[in-house]
């Protein structure tokens, strides 16, 4: 006997994805909407970092695990302390940020926040002329993006 197979739809796919359970921890609808969301912002803050580049004859960033380590951190402590700042709560820069995550060459840092869409917070940071010269720093090699869906807390780290 077969079994047709119908694709699922977004709101089914979650119910699944809550339902999985993995190492004793089940994810529950809310947190796979907040990690969907997250993904779909970093993906976009990338794309539109790399295509914005490329107009202005600079080579597009490599993503960095160590990069994205840092920004995400650094987008959760902002959420979770409700804080706004290159410099974390307990006193640390960016600087110290991504050495500790394990990046040898530090080269900037964009934060924002209330931005939902990679479109805006883009947009907000290419108005911002500190935040332009670091998306368009052709010296710059690679990226790594952090987002929090709680107060929508944006990251961008880059390095050399």
């Amino acid at each position: 006997m077969t079994h047709a197979r119908t694709p699922l739809t977004r709101t089914a796919a979650l119910a699944t994805l809550a339902a999985i359970t993995l190492g004793g921890l089940t994810a529950t609808a809310e947190q796979a909407n907040a990690a969907t969301s997250r993904t779909t912002m970093k993906n976009g803050i990338v794309a539109s970092v790399n295509d914005i580049r490329a107009d202005h004859g600079c080579r597009p960033l490599k993503v960095a695990k160590a990069l994205t380590r840092s920004a995400q951190r650094h987008a959760d402590d902002m959420a979770r302390t409700r804080s706004f700042s290159h410099t974390s709560v307990d006193g640390r820069s960016w600087v110290k940020r991504q050495l500790a995550a394990g990046w040898k060459s530090p080269g900037g840092e964009n934060i924002a926040r209330g931005y939902d869409k990679p479109s805006s917070v883009m947009t907000a940071w290419m108005n911002s002329p500190g935040h332009r010269r670091n998306i368009l720093n052709c010296q710059f090699r690679y990226i790594g993006i952090g987002y929090n869906t709680t107060g929508e807390y944006s990251v961008q780290n880059f390095g050399y």
